[in-house]
């Protein structure tokens, strides 16, 4: 496999919006408040690829787009120490093409990019009953953090 990584393009969106309903589809099964039909948009993805302060980053095989992640630098926190903080969202690699290093490759460029930007304190959400991606997470270097809970009533 030839694998290459670049930055998103607007040409681009179509695809990663694909991408970002595989992964609401993938999602469902661990949170009963996502609508079990239609298109959710967790990200507005042509104003992440426009954005300044957004690292969109693609992943290909042979010139077809397998996978993403995104990186923005985030401000105003007063509980982080430099009042700013990294935040990768929109981790998704097609399932055919997990396990092979493409989300190892794509949170390496990412974090570089923070490097780059003086961020040292990055997060990212995942879902706690995921445990390929929790594991995944982990072994890129990432801890547990917060734990959010969440109660439903009938």
């Amino acid at each position: 496999m030839k694998l290459n990584l670049r930055k998103a393009r607007i040409e681009d969106a179509e695809k990663l919006e694909e991408l970002q309903q595989t992964l609401v589809k993938y999602e469902r099964k661990y949170d009963s408040g996502i609508p079990s039909k239609g298109n959710v948009y967790y990200y507005d993805i042509n104003k992440l690829i426009r954005d300044k302060k957004t690292h969109f980053i693609v992943a290909e095989n042979d010139n077809k787009i397998i996978g993403c992640g995104f990186g923005q630098e985030r401000k105003n926190f007063d509980w982080v120490k430099d009042t700013k903080m990294g935040y990768i969202g929109l981790m998704v690699i097609k399932e055919k093409y997990r396990r092979n290093n493409t989300g190892r490759l794509i949170i390496e460029n990412l974090t570089a990019w923070f490097k780059e930007k003086k961020i040292s304190h990055i997060i990212l959400e995942t879902y706690c009953k995921n445990i390929n991606a929790v594991s995944a997470f982990r072994k890129y270097g990432f801890q547990d953090f917060v734990l959010q809970m969440k109660f439903e009533s009938d």
